[in-house]
């Protein structure tokens, strides 16, 4: 088993399993299996193994090396009794009559497992069983299961795999787990993208599962999403990679003269940042016409912020931008600029200073001064006054280009 060489990532799995399911169960039993005992109602049966479940999970919350009390093994006998195929009175009974002999003990949970594919109390013990013997194929077999069959415990367990994907093993551990692409992967992407201190190893895994043998090089939903949070953990070189290996156009392992991408708007952008990032609001929106390849801005008096933008790697040194632009208005001075900012945070850096965007064919030039800042925002800034009336700017092209 190399697998689990490292135990460390499989122990936070388990541990975080164990504690969000325990509190589910608390909360989601059978609405009131104590009444249902006491009154003796038809669910009698199954109420009183979920009665001895219920406070004998309130008490593995304190102390996990809690067991069963003699009253919660009386309640399950009697439910076997009742209903020799429940599948919480099997597991406690398991629990219980066979503690000390744990090949026996598991065993049984087997084959509890095949009466129901739903118990929490038959996958949360089987996951650990598996965890403890370093068996990595019934781990994530119980783990996938468990993860297909109970919707509502779902978001625990891939909660509980996506908080230790932060951990160093993790992503040696989770390519082959993923790279097949179980039915629960989509819900795997889609929840680590609001954990950051995951986010890196998220980004390694998935390039790992581009390659062989399972070739996930299609685009998926959350990839776009996956760069742009990678770059708001400035996990830049990380984004870049990703993007190039997903097949950003123009987008190459090399830093180019020419550092801009869809420059000519030939094409929607397909990895924003590392294409344009397009304004959407309700005073400033900007859109790319792939038939007549031009990029349209349009802003109401009083707008002002990003009307588009890309991120760039540049070093130090004299960069010109040429364009062609047509505007619906003609202002003495123009509202729009181009600004190249470093987009790393601890960067104390100069800052180039805007260049004033004209209509025309026009250009400007531009230092990147010395400094530790490699990743740079390229911007097209606008802000109208507030008593101008609306304003279309069309570009027909936009070139960053570095001269000797």
């Amino acid at each position: 088993m190399t697998l689990f060489k490292g135990m460390g990532w499989l122990v936070a799995v388990v541990a975080a399993i164990g504690v969000a399911l325990w509190s589910r169960t608390i909360g989601e039993q059978y609405r009131n299996p104590a009444a249902s005992l006491a009154f003796g109602l038809p669910a009698y049966s199954a109420a009183g193994a979920t009665l001895a479940y219920s406070t004998f999970a309130q008490r593995l919350q304190k102390d996990p090396r809690a067991q069963l009390s003699r009253q919660e093994l009386l309640l399950a006998e009697d439910a076997y009794r009742n209903d020799p195929l429940s599948v919480t009175a099997v597991g406690l009974l398991a629990l219980g009559r066979h503690s000390k002999d744990l090949s026996e003990q598991e065993a049984i949970f087997e084959q509890a497992g095949l009466l129901s594919r739903r118990s929490n109390l038959v996958s949360q013990y089987l996951i650990k069983a598996a965890a403890k013997r370093q068996d990595d194929a019934k781990f994530f077999r119980w783990l996938t299961r468990a993860a297909v069959t109970d919707t509502r415990a779902r978001a625990v367990y891939i909660g509980a795999m996506v908080d230790a994907t932060s951990r160093d093993d993790a992503v040696r551990t989770l390519i082959p787990v993923l790279g097949p692409d179980p039915d629960w992967a989509p819900y795997y992407w889609r929840t680590i993208l609001d954990k950051p201190a995951s986010i890196a190893n998220a980004g390694r895994i998935r390039m790992a599962i581009m390659g062989a043998p399972w070739k996930q090089f299609r685009i998926k939903q959350t990839d776009s999403k996956l760069v742009r949070r990678l770059v708001e953990n400035e996990e830049f070189n990380l984004a870049r990679e990703l993007a190039v290996r997903l097949g950003q156009p123009g987008l190459t392992r090399e830093v180019g003269r020419l550092p801009l991408v869809n420059a000519n708007f030939a094409r929607q952008p397909l990895l924003p940042p590392f294409d344009w990032q397009l304004a959407a609001s309700g005073n400033l929106g900007s859109s790319i016409d792939t038939a007549n390849r031009t990029l349209t801005i349009s802003a109401l008096g009083g707008a002002n912020g990003v009307a588009a933008r890309q991120l760039v790697r540049l070093s130090p040194g004299k960069y010109v931008a040429r364009w062609a632009m047509s505007a619906n208005t003609e202002a003495a001075a123009s509202p729009l600029t181009i600004d190249i900012n470093c987009a790393e945070r601890a960067d104390l850096g100069p800052k180039p200073s805007p260049s004033e965007m004209k209509s025309g064919r026009q250009i400007a030039e531009m230092v990147i001064g010395q400094s530790s800042c490699r990743w740079y925002w390229f911007s097209l800034l606008i802000a109208v006054p507030d008593d101008v009336g609306g304003i279309d700017y069309t570009l027909h092209n936009l070139v960053l280009e570095r001269v000797p």
